[in-house]
């Protein structure tokens, strides 16, 4: 039996139990912790959170990179794919890039070209010069110089997404006797900027945090340009939702290319112009949506679809505002006139 002196045992303890300890408390003598520490198991809960929506979203699970070559046509990068006369352009939204539509597109050039650009100010056309600013004339000429370069006669389908969608409208109307049909997908269509900044909002917490001309949304833009690397990753983090190339590529613009898109292109977009144009030339026009989507106007394709005979309201029963990323097979269906058969 132990005496006294003994009892006060050596100067630390290496007994299993410690009734006081903390978490993150370390067993001296054995130098190993006895609980994890707190920082380590909530990150670990974040990035199996995060893991866990990453790999079950149809966006990811749909999409595949494409291995098609690219070409510069004028001042936009461009991934082409196919020959012939008749063409596909598919025009990307906001804050993307010709990525968005992943190698499945690629079968749309069967018999045909594929063209699938980065747009003015953004993807790798984000460095591409711009004396006249990022208006939307601006992003039109760009489409032209593209057109003239890779030499595209017609007949031509072309679509776009969100924003694009916008774009696919009003460079359609410029080039009507070239363009066979036209396919706007989840279409921006406001009537006032009020309207607009209303529904902005609904495309993700960094549209929404930089839709508007704030010191703080400059701020963001200038860090994320001295740090593209980290922001790509930091969009990745914050999007579980989409293709990590997708969302790392979704930082490569400049404050001024997004600014400009955002006001001009998006929320005060002469739309309705390049609508009724269309329907002068007797040009079809396909509106596509879906039931959980926040960004289109609830209604507005289908009053739309009234009022000009050669307006197509169509939608998806659940894809939300990535559809082309989410739903590919499904756009493909549209893009090649099987959907509206059905």
């Amino acid at each position: 039996m132990r005496g006294p002196a003994a009892a006060a045992g050596p100067p630390y303890s290496l007994m299993p139990t410690t009734p006081h300890r903390q978490p993150g408390d370390v067993v001296k003598g054995a130098g190993v912790s006895t609980a994890p520490s707190v920082t380590v198991v909530s990150a670990a809960a974040v990035a199996f959170g995060w893991t866990g929506r990453h790999v079950t979203a149809p966006t990811v699970r749909r999409w595949r990179r494409s291995t098609a070559p690219t070409v510069m046509a004028g001042r936009l990068r461009v991934r082409v794919v196919g020959t012939g006369a008749p063409a596909t352009v598919l025009l990307h939204g906001i804050v993307g890039c010709g990525d968005y539509y992943g190698a499945g597109y690629d079968s749309l050039a069967d018999g045909r070209r594929l063209v699938v650009p980065d747009l003015l100010g953004f993807g790798d056309s984000y460095q591409a010069p711009s004396f006249a600013g990022y208006g939307l004339d601006a992003h039109l000429d760009a489409l032209d110089e593209m057109a003239a370069a890779l030499e595209l006669s017609g007949p031509l389908t072309v679509a776009g997404h969100s924003m694009g969608a916008v774009l696919a409208l009003h460079w359609a109307a410029r080039r009507h006797a070239q363009v066979r049909r036209v396919i706007a997908m989840r279409a921006p269509l406001y009537l006032s900027p009020t309207e607009g900044l209303a529904h902005v909002r609904g495309l993700g917490r960094l549209e929404a945090a930089m839709a508007l001309d704030t010191p703080l949304a400059r701020a963001t833009c200038a860090w994320m340009c001295r740090h593209r690397t980290t922001a790509g990753w930091v969009a990745a983090a914050l999007k579980p939702h989409l293709p990590v190339p997708v969302a790392r590529r979704g930082v490569l613009h400049t404050w001024p290319a997004y600014l400009a898109t955002m006001e001009h292109v998006v929320l005060h977009s002469r739309w309705r112009t390049a609508l009724s144009a269309l329907a002068t030339e007797s040009i079809p026009v396909v509106l596509a949506n879906g039931a959980r989507d926040p960004v289109p106007v609830t209604g507005r394709s289908e009053q739309l679809a009234r009022q000009h005979p050669t307006v197509t309201s169509v939608a998806h029963p659940t894809a939300d505002h990535d559809l082309p990323l989410a739903e590919p097979a499904w756009c493909q269906l549209l893009l090649n006139d099987d959907l509206e058969r059905r």
